[in-house]
């Protein structure tokens, strides 16, 4: 069963930790004996400078991100939003490695958050998808 502390986490019984978020109709949650995160997102639509604003000193891993993926700026952005939400406090974050099925996955120390963004039935917007479990190299 699943409970909500005073700031709003996710808690279970016995030693899992567990993550959860919600956005543009969709719930995702993930579970773990280790570190967890995950979260989801709209892939939103925004100007260059925009994105820079929102993202500021990761903006150029967003451009990184959208040169691996082969993908526009927009979801390349939102990839490296939803990843921040996993891990919100770190520091500098990279490219580790992309998929040619989707996946693209970002470090931020020895941490490592995969991503994925993807079509969903009912939801306009493209989404853009990450989870953070156990989350070392």
């Amino acid at each position: 069963m699943v409970r909500y502390s005073e700031d709003g986490q996710p808690r279970v019984p016995g030693k899992r930790t567990v993550s959860a978020s919600s956005g543009v109709g969709l719930a995702l949650s993930v579970a773990a004996t280790d570190l967890v995160g995950c979260a989801v997102a709209a892939v939103e639509s925004r100007t260059g400078q925009a994105w820079a604003d929102r993202l500021g000193e990761h903006a150029s891993v967003a451009h990184l991100v959208a040169e691996a993926a082969g993908e526009p700026l927009d979801a390349a952005a939102t990839r490296l939003q939803v990843a921040r939400q996993c891990l919100p406090d770190a520091g500098e974050w990279r490219v580790t490695a992309a998929e040619p099925i989707g996946w693209v996955v970002l470090g931020c120390g020895d941490r490592r958050v995969a991503t994925f963004v993807t079509r969903v039935s009912g939801v306009r917007d493209k989404v853009a998808v990450a989870v953070l479990s156990g989350g070392r190299e």
